[in-house]
């Protein structure tokens, strides 16, 4: 897997890859298909395309417009996927 990390602080996004860990803290998106050891989003995340996770924790609102998979995942609130199951 990538070294490649990447952390969203206040509002942003990012284009999707592959990369080691992904943070979110506030209100991001991701552009593509993401493929990622760790996901973390606190606030409001959107991944706008597949997500393949390791390890997926989420405090707050997430959206995935395609597929998601991930082991360990954790989440609280609101988690909502729009695409195929």
């Amino acid at each position: 897997m990538s070294e490649r990390n990447v952390t969203i602080s206040g509002a942003g996004r990012i284009e999707g890859g592959t990369y080691g860990t992904v943070k979110i803290a506030g209100s991001g998106k991701v552009v593509g298909d993401l493929t990622a050891e760790e996901f973390k989003a606190a606030g409001s995340a959107k991944v706008e395309g597949n997500l393949k996770a390791q390890k997926f924790e989420v405090a707050g609102s997430f959206k995935c417009e395609g597929r998601s998979r991930g082991r360990g995942g954790r989440g609280r609130r609101f988690l909502r996927r729009s695409g195929p199951p």
